[in-house]
């Protein structure tokens, strides 16, 4: 379970990083990023938990975090998220 919560939070976190890249989410990027939540069976829960997590960091530590979550991550899981 463990392995599954970090794919889910490198996941979300480097796309988070990606979608606010311009300091501002479009509605577009929302769709994408329910869309994703929804094909990767994150819950509301843990998409909850993981996206109120990163506001109040900076993106560096948002990255950090991100990275860190998918090197523990099995292989396969690396390939899916990028």
């Amino acid at each position: 379970m463990e392995t599954l919560d970090n794919y889910h939070k490198g996941l979300l976190f480097v796309t988070y990083l990606l979608i606010n890249s311009d300091k501002e989410i479009s509605d577009n990027e929302l769709y994408y990023l329910h869309k994703m939540r929804v094909e990767e069976g994150i819950s509301d829960e843990v998409f909850a938990e993981h996206f109120l997590s990163l506001l109040g960091k900076d993106e560096r530590e948002i990255y950090q975090i991100g990275i860190d979550s998918i090197n523990r991550c099995p292989d396969e899981q690396k390939i899916k998220i990028f």
